[in-house]
Order: C-alpha cells, then structure tokens, then sequence
C-alpha cells in the first residue's frame, strides 16, 4: 500500500510520454491554392463555368488523383492547377453527388432531375430518369458502387442493364 503513490506516478509518466507523440515530418499537402490562377476580380465574381463557389455538398478523391466536387452550380473536376464544370452541357445544375466507377465513368445525382452517366472516354452523357427505371427523379442525392460494380441510387440499384426498386415490407415500390 505504502508503494501505490510511486506506482501511480510511475503510470502516470508512461502514459504521459507514450500520449505525447510528435511527428518531426508531416506529410505535405500536394494540393495548391487555386487562387493564384484567377485574378481578384474573377474571383468575386460566381463565375459557374470555372469555380464551383455555392453550396459544395460531396468531394471525392477520383482514381487519376484529381478531385471531383459536386455542388449547386456544376460537377468540377480540380486537376491540381484549375478547375473545369463537367456538367456545363447539362441544364439542370443541382448537383448532389459524384462517383466515378471501377470503369471509369462517372455518375452525377441530382436532387431533382434523376442521374447522369457520362460513360469513360465519351463526351456525350445518358440521362436517367423514372421513365427509365430510376426509383425517384427526387431521391438520388448519394451515390454507391458495390462489391458486384452495381450502382446504388437510394432505393434503387443500376445493374448495368436495368435498374431495380426496392421498398420495404408493408410499403408499395416507389
């Protein structure tokens, strides 16, 4: 019993220099400001073709290294040094979510106009709606891909062919 104070600080100082780790090397961020290409007049101004500037909801990693960002104005893709508006083709531009799939091609969520496919290499993009299978033009604001490559949009999944809807038990399909 007589120990338990030098006991209690021997844990206390174990605990104290095993918690307090610094690192003398932190990783270096790759990314640069994108700042430094436009002038201070173009960044005031919400220019949508070029910065993706209101309401950013998802950023995503794609596999080349680029970041793809959806937002209220456009998809954009930042490649390190500028930013372009992947869906300035499309006319509805509330976008949700992107995803680019094991293939490549990249799918855009909207809240209200279904989802977009621009398939890998293409510059033209396929338009999903109800009328094609989508469970719902309103709920399609996340985006997944499984294990099997299929594509998950809320209640529903693209198989690559046709789209399935699910509802749960005691409820009708969407």
């Amino acid at each position: 019993m007589k120990y338990i104070h030098v006991f209690t600080l021997f844990l206390l100082a174990v605990f104290h220099s095993s918690c307090a780790q610094n690192q003398t090397n932190p990783p270096q961020d790759t990314i640069k400001s994108s700042t430094a290409n436009y002038s201070e007049s173009q960044l005031k101004e919400a220019d949508t073709s070029r910065v993706p500037r209101s309401q950013v909801r998802h950023i995503k990693q794609a596999r080349n290294g680029d970041i793809l960002i959806s937002s209220f104005l456009g998809v954009f893709r930042y490649n390190g040094t500028s930013f372009t508006n992947l869906t300035s083709k499309i006319s509805s531009p509330s976008f949700w979510d992107v995803l680019e799939d094991r293939k490549g091609n990249l799918w855009f969520a909207t809240r209200d106009s279904g989802v977009y496919l621009l398939p890998s290499g293409q510059t033209n993009f396929q338009h999903f709606t109800t009328k094609q299978g989508l469970a719902s033009d309103y709920g399609a604001t996340h985006l997944y891909e499984d294990k099997a490559g299929n594509i998950w949009f809320g209640g529903g999944r693209y198989d690559g062919k046709s789209f399935q809807k699910f509802a749960t038990k005691g409820t009708s399909q969407l």
